[in-house]
């Protein structure tokens, strides 16, 4: 049914009136949340000024109340965040110009589809665009939605997706998609979202996981209280060094387990919340079935692996197959393990201390002093790959599966979608933070151009490593990894050195 009441879908004129109805509710839904607010903030808080707010807010610049916890609050986009993530993105775009080319045609012609949680990602709706489907997108920014629109010009609105019952009427859209939206959303809010999109969706959607979720829940299923690395969803330099230290001298068990360790975490934190969604789906009287669907990167460098859930209406069709596609219930025996199983991941430690790194380096055998500590670590990380978990201790898989079995986490992340605080009783210190930077593996994965790449790299490394003072010797005299970690030429590191 159409905004107002009437079967508008595929009618002239429909998109305006949605959107019509659409700017006359936020107007009024931003007039009440002013009035309602403690305070009116023009613009998004610095980290400096927000580390001690406890109170919701309404901010100009974003569109809506946003409520700050010791100073941690949703996860969203502003428009200063876009270029970072537009570089993640774009190390992809042809594999997911792929994907998106065969995803859009799963939408009839003149459909009307809400993309949420949009960001500045114009990929999708250009591909729906092409095949003749309506596109409306949404964030929660009102400020990223401005640039989403200057970067693609198509109907667009900023509201939070808990207050979506108040923007639109039931019915409004034929179909709702979104790319990790989902899993990212704050999970005490994660019900309600769920419950306003069943409403929104005449027929249906498809949503796409292809990034880990809210680091929110990493630091749940480690039970941590403490922030012990900046971005809870990578890899804890300090458990690599314990796994090390627990190997006994074997350097090349330590780093598998670790590896095995950090992977199978990043994907089991997915495959619970994935259940949970899809029950929350199902709870709301729509059929849900999850799937994968994998394309392999021809460079063997970034392959695209994305998680989907199909959801349907009662007696509405559900979405076609993508082709490979892998339909699963999270609950199957074994899963994590079988998805893991021949699956080829390079250790990636995307955030090292020097003292961390410096302890790491002596345990592997790599000589260097805590300054340059960090440095030849991401260099040795680039050189080494692993294969398992066929050569992962049986210890440590048992042990990892009663830590992220997927019972065990569901149990740990519910009593946070029924409106319990996370709380982190220490935060790390600035100082720390700042010598926790990007490892060069990541710098270098960012499809900049070689002269803008090689500036910023240098200005990486005269920051953090060489005391702002450039030390060009110190660059050659990085140690190799040791012989029998070392990728052989030819083989692109894709095959597993150590022979049995």
């Amino acid at each position: 049914m159409g905004i107002d009441g009437t079967n508008e879908i595929g009618r002239e004129g429909e998109l305006e009136s949605l959107m019509s109805g659409i700017n006359e509710r936020i107007e009024w839904l931003r007039f009440e949340m002013k009035a309602n607010a403690a305070e009116v903030l023009q613009q998004f808080p610095l980290d400096s000024d927000r580390q001690k707010l406890n109170k919701t807010v309404y901010v100009e610049e974003v569109g809506s109340l946003v409520t700050f916890h010791d100073g941690d609050t949703d996860q969203f986009y502003l428009p200063g965040s876009l270029p970072s993530r537009d570089n993640f993105l774009n190390i992809q775009a042809e594999l997911r110009g792929t994907f998106y080319d065969e995803f859009s045609d799963l939408f009839e012609k003149d459909s009307v589809v809400l993309n949420i949680g949009a960001g500045g990602d114009v990929l999708p709706v250009k591909s729906l665009k092409e095949k003749d489907v309506n596109v409306v997108s949404n964030d929660y920014s009102q400020g990223v939605v401005d640039e989403l629109k200057r970067r693609y010009e198509h109907p667009v609105f900023a509201c939070d997706l808990e207050n979506l019952d108040q923007v639109l009427l039931p019915d409004s859209v034929d179909y709702v998609i979104g790319n990790s939206v989902l899993a990212y959303v704050d999970p005490r809010k994660l019900k309600k979202i769920v419950k306003n999109l069943c409403a929104v969706m005449k027929k249906g959607g498809m949503f796409t996981f292809d990034v880990p979720p809210n680091p929110m829940y990493f630091q749940i299923a480690d039970g941590m209280d403490k922030q012990r690395v900046v971005n809870p969803t990578e890899a804890d330099p300090a458990a690599l060094r314990d796994y090390l230290l627990r190997a006994g001298g074997d350097v090349e068990t330590g780093l598998i387990a670790a590896t095995f360790h950090f992977n199978a975490r990043k994907q089991a934190v997915i495959l619970a919340l994935l259940d949970i969604i899809t029950d929350l789906f199902r709870e709301n009287g729509v059929n849900a079935q999850l799937g994968f669907k994998g394309i392999a990167d021809p460079n063997s460098r970034h392959d695209l692996r994305t998680f989907t859930l199909r959801v349907s209406k009662q007696g509405e069709k559900p979405l076609e197959a993508l082709s490979k596609e892998v339909f699963f219930d999270t609950g199957e025996p074994g899963l994590l393990f079988e998805m893991l199983a021949d699956h080829q991941e390079p250790l990636n430690m995307h955030y090292l201390d020097r003292k961390t790194a410096f302890e790491i380096a002596k345990l592997i055998g790599l000589n260097t002093d805590v300054r340059m500590s960090a440095l030849v670590l991401s260099r040795f990380f680039q050189s080494v790959s692993f294969a398992y978990p066929q050569y992962v201790p049986r210890e440590f898989i048992e042990e990892l599966a009663g830590l992220y079995g997927t019972e065990v986490l569901i149990a740990k992340f519910k009593p946070y979608l029924d409106g319990a605080q996370m709380k982190i009783s220490e935060k790390m210190h600035p100082d720390l933070i700042a010598e926790q930077v990007l490892t060069m593996r990541h710098l270098l994965s960012f499809p900049y151009p070689d002269s803008a790449n090689d500036n910023f790299f240098a200005s990486v490394i005269d920051q953090n490593f060489y005391g702002g003072v450039r030390d060009q010797s110190a660059k050659s005299q990085m140690p190799k990894a040791p012989r029998s970690l070392a990728r052989k030429s030819g083989d692109g590191g894709n095959k597993r050195r150590r022979k049995r």
